[in-house]
């Protein structure tokens, strides 16, 4: 068990999700479904979204839904990590290519 978690971590260390804040997937909570509906302030933007500067308003501390790296433990391990990432990666290229950010 504490070799699977040291190549888990070292795994960790070399992959990770980059965010280029560009705030697509904090103002389009409805592609994301009802987990994040708690979110909303009412107009599909998320509460905590600041729209001039791009940016999360309690970033340190925002929900693990919200955080990628966190949210992998709890709600995705049964998938591999790296795969993990790279949906993530091709959910904001698809979200990019939606709002024809691209």
């Amino acid at each position: 068990m504490i070799i699977t978690l040291k190549i888990l971590y070292i795994m960790m260390d070399t992959q990770h999700f980059t965010c280029d804040k560009c705030g697509l997937c904090c103002s389009h909570l409805h592609l994301f479904g009802d987990a994040y509906k708690f979110l909303d302030r009412g107009d599909d933007i998320c509460k905590y979204f600041n729209v001039e500067t791009k940016l999360c308003t309690i970033y340190k501390e925002r929900p693990i839904i919200c955080n990628i790296e966190k949210g992998y433990h709890v709600f995705f391990r049964n998938i591999p990590y790296d795969e993990y990432i790279k949906q993530n990666q091709q959910a904001c290229k698809m979200l990019k290519k939606y709002t024809n950010e691209i």
